[in-house]
């Protein structure tokens, strides 16, 4: 059975996968999902960032320098592929969605997800984040 999502997480998917579209990436990414969800600067994903010292906008400003060097249709694009780290995220975020008992998978979902298997950049500002709570 497919998993199910918040509307808020269905509007970051489609929109993380017309991004990956508009720039030729041949998959959509985790650092597609990660930009979508950081869109939304009044979002629950950028609270959640913001919550525990982590600069969305320097972090959304990052993921964009990374998603630049992601390899790239020549000639006719083509429909984006799910990389399979996108699948794992997702994957990890419904199983932390049926942990808590909810049918749905959201943005707190997504973001423990992120957490506690984090990529770059998200990890080094992750990194950044726990220092700042040791002090």
């Amino acid at each position: 059975m497919a998993p199910q999502f918040t509307e808020s997480v269905s509007t970051a998917i489609e929109e993380a996968f017309q991004s990956a579209q508009a720039k030729n990436h041949i998959e959509v990414t985790e650092n597609h999902l990660l930009r979508s969800l950081l869109l939304d600067p009044q979002g629950y994903f950028a609270f959640l960032c913001t919550s525990l010292a982590v600069d969305a906008s320097l972090l959304f400003n990052e993921i964009e320098a990374a998603l630049e060097h992601l390899p790239i249709y020549s000639g006719e694009s083509k429909p984006p592929q799910v990389a399979l780290g996108l699948q794992q995220k997702i994957q990890e975020a419904e199983k932390i969605a049926k942990s808590w008992n909810d049918s749905y998978i959201s943005s707190d979902h997504l973001f423990l997800a992120f957490w506690t298997k984090p990529i770059e950049p998200f990890a080094s500002w992750k990194k950044l984040s726990k220092k700042q709570f040791r002090k």
